[in-house]
């Protein structure tokens, strides 16, 4: 494939990972960042916000996953500058903090989210507004809508997530108590 334009959104569940590599994941953004442009593609790589702000969590958790965004962020702008890809920002953005902005979830974009994420990109790229309006997105959900998805798809997530995931954080929070030195 050949696309005119890459949308890349990469980390989010990189930062969570007990085998957290920044050299491994600068290698893997530089040779996607490459190939990108190598083939005339435009490639847009979208930032991280901190999970300060945004990560359900304990603070301990929460603040071992916003050093690593850091470093997650820093690696992306710095390929994408590098290869003359486009790299935006949203750590610093207020909208990135809306949380309408994101699905129930509260780690995917919501409507109002690809939208306003859809905005950022054709903005960084000089783009024309191709409609005067925007798309209606409301709200996706409301408390009730939520407590149903919660007990229909987020316990669910959770139970299959708690072999692998649950225990992997708790590792991340202890490990990271005694760390080792870190040479990134």
């Amino acid at each position: 494939m050949k696309p005119d334009i890459a949308l890349i959104c990469v980390g989010t569940n990189d930062v969570l990972r007990g085998d957290f590599s920044p050299p491994e994941i600068e290698s893997c953004v530089e040779r996607i960042s490459s190939q990108l442009t190598e083939n005339g593609t435009v490639a847009v790589f979208l930032g991280i916000p901190d999970p300060m702000k945004t990560a359900p969590g304990p603070k301990s958790l929460k603040r071992i996953l916003q050093k690593r965004v850091i470093i997650m962020n820093w690696i992306i702008e710095e390929v994408a500058v590098k290869n003359g890809a486009i790299y935006i920002s949203l750590w610093d953005l207020p909208m990135s903090y809306d949380m309408t902005m994101w699905h129930i979830d509260h780690m995917h974009p919501s409507a109002k989210g690809h939208q306003e994420i859809s905005d950022l990109v054709r903005r960084s790229m000089f783009l024309p507004r191709r409609s005067r309006t925007k798309l209606p997105t409301g709200r996706d959900s409301d408390k009730r809508q939520e407590f149903i998805w919660l007990f229909t798809n987020g316990f669910k997530w959770f139970a299959k997530r708690s072999v692998d995931l649950v225990p992997a954080l708790i590792w991340l929070i202890i490990s990271n108590k005694f760390p080792k030195k870190n040479l990134y």
